[in-house]
């Protein structure tokens, strides 16, 4: 990989993308990615982001991740890293995009709080999206449905559930309480329109900036906004002030505590399938809660 990232070659690669002052006079590793290798690349006039990886490894994941952070830009008051462009070179993909400096004095939890309720506002006809993307570093599918449930279920716990059992990640008798979990479903969640979500909003994927907060890393789609905030709950939680910055400007139904657990067995199944380990009982024990 250092072959590949080296000063030389991403100059070329730089210039061949029409950035003719793009020469390349460090570039620094970036730690935090279990995914992709990631880079803070510097030329004599700016600094860009860069993520590699593999391209037959995970097709089109970077493309999706473009268009994720297009819709979060479009939709949202947030900062956004603006995509800049994606080169392929000998099995390796790059994806150059805007640098965000962390500004550790511009810490305002309130701010993103209410800056999440007011993304969630926007809205689509249907649950889904016009295009898959990935959750981690496994493919997530978007079909479209009518309801939350339909789309939760078809699109986000089946295809993992089915994972887990094909590759004995999970015993046949926690598949089964999946179809008895799928019936309880309509009773658990509210209804409400879709919402543009993050989709995978934990603390690794947002920053506070000079210019506000920032968020990125998504895996985005038209979904029930409850998700994105399980979600921030699952690995300790977030500032109180965030979610009193949330439900100050977009309060949820009463019971949200109640479904937490619900929402997190899609995340969890993606942990389950990626790690093994100790997920497998936290994905029975929080089946528990609904069965």
């Amino acid at each position: 990989m250092n072959q590949l990232c080296n000063a030389s070659k991403l100059t070329q690669i730089l210039q061949t993308n029409g950035f003719e002052s793009g020469e390349v006079t460090r570039v620094n590793p970036v730690s935090g990615g279990s995914i992709n290798s990631a880079y803070a690349v510097h030329t004599r006039k700016e600094r860009f982001f860069l993520k590699v990886n593999r391209a037959d490894a995970y097709p089109q994941m970077f493309e999706s991740e473009c268009k994720g952070l297009e819709l979060l830009a479009e939709h949202s008051q947030f900062v956004v890293p603006k995509p800049l462009f994606i080169a392929k070179h000998a099995g390796f993909a790059y994806f150059f995009m805007q640098y965000l400096t962390p500004e550790r004095s511009h810490q305002n939890h309130f701010e993103f709080g209410v800056k999440l309720a007011q993304m969630h506002r926007a809205s689509s006809s249907q649950f889904g999206l016009n295009h898959n993307n990935y959750m981690g570093s496994l493919p997530q599918q978007n079909q479209f449905a009518d309801t939350w449930v339909h789309f939760f279920g078809q699109n986000r716990l089946e295809p993992q559930v089915a994972l887990a059992r094909d590759k004995g990640a999970i015993d046949a008798e926690t598949a089964r309480r999946f179809d008895a979990f799928y019936k309880r479903m309509p009773d658990l969640f509210p209804e409400e329109p879709p919402a543009l979500i993050h989709g995978d909003l934990w603390s690794g994927n947002y920053m506070f900036t000079a210019g506000g907060p920032a968020i990125f890393d998504p895996a985005v789609a038209f979904a029930h906004r409850e998700q994105d905030l399980a979600m921030t709950k699952l690995f300790g939680g977030f500032s109180p002030a965030f979610y009193r910055g949330y439900f100050e400007e977009y309060p949820v139904e009463s019971g949200f505590e109640s479904r937490v657990d619900a929402y997190n067995l899609y995340p969890i199944l993606i942990h389950v399938n990626l790690f093994g380990g100790g997920y497998v009982g936290q994905l029975k024990e929080m089946l528990r809660n609904y069965l």
